[in-house]
């Protein structure tokens, strides 16, 4: 998920500098949050510190015993066993293609001085999303489904991570951010639009039900992890209506 901060960060730091239009006024380009590419940088370094230098606060000096599952909602329960990291591996390739396609999107989009303010809330939407995503899961500190079944990796920090989900979270925002840039645009209304629609949501779907099949994360984590990423999305996309109607 680095990665995929770094590239989204770049991406919208170096891309979103105002640039001149030739749209007529009913066609004036959306901003992204400032208009420039000042928004992608600060929620790119508030997405990495988090990420790359803060430890959980759940963490402690050694582990002797595994978490004890009595005290899980039933509906987590389900997550609990050994990790699985075959599955777990194919979830990072589900939500890499995504965010690739997301990337590609906003980079062709940015390019075209009448749909730049269209890569600035897919770029937005991500940066915000993963930001508020990784400060929750250093604040919480919740333990990973397979911390409760075995001591295998239970004293790593990434095993301390596992609310809310950053792939799931990643890949709902994608999701939403280019659906509703879809259906703005009129291409969503398309076969090809309701296609690329439903492929999206899919890799979502996917990506949330195989965290949770790895053992990476309880139910509870993935639903709410969606729910962030659609409120962030719907945030970036509100600002951007409030920035047009100045």
């Amino acid at each position: 998920m680095l990665a995929a901060t770094v590239a989204f960060t770049l991406l919208g730091a170096t891309s979103l500098a105002p640039q001149a239009s030739a749209s007529p006024p009913d066609r004036t380009p959306e901003a992204g949050l400032t208009g420039d590419g000042g928004a992608a940088l600060a929620l790119g370094v508030l997405w990495l510190v988090p990420a790359a230098f803060l430890s959980p606060a759940s963490m402690k000096g050694s582990y002797t015993q595994p978490n004890d599952p009595s005290g899980l909602w039933a509906i987590d329960k389900v997550a609990v066993g050994p990790r699985n990291m075959t599955v777990s591996r194919t979830s990072d390739v589900v939500v890499g293609g995504l965010l690739a396609g997301g990337a590609a999107y906003a980079g062709l989009a940015l390019a075209d001085p009448d749909r730049r303010g269209r890569g600035a809330a897919v770029v937005e939407s991500v940066l915000l999303t993963g930001a508020v995503v990784e400060w929750l899961k250093v604040g919480v500190g919740r333990d990973r489904p397979y911390t409760y079944d075995s001591l295998d990796g239970i004293g790593e920090d990434f095993a301390h991570r596992s609310f809310p989900s950053g792939h799931t979270a990643m890949a709902v925002a994608t999701a939403t951010s280019l659906t509703i840039g879809w259906a703005r645009s009129g291409f969503l209304d398309s076969a090809g639009g309701k296609w690329a629609t439903a492929g999206v949501w899919t890799a979502a779907v996917t990506t949330a039900s195989l965290r949770v099949v790895s053992s990476s994360h309880f139910p509870t984590d993935v639903i709410t992890s969606s729910a962030i990423a659609v409120g962030c999305a719907l945030l970036v996309e509100g600002a951007r209506e409030w920035t047009r109607a100045k």
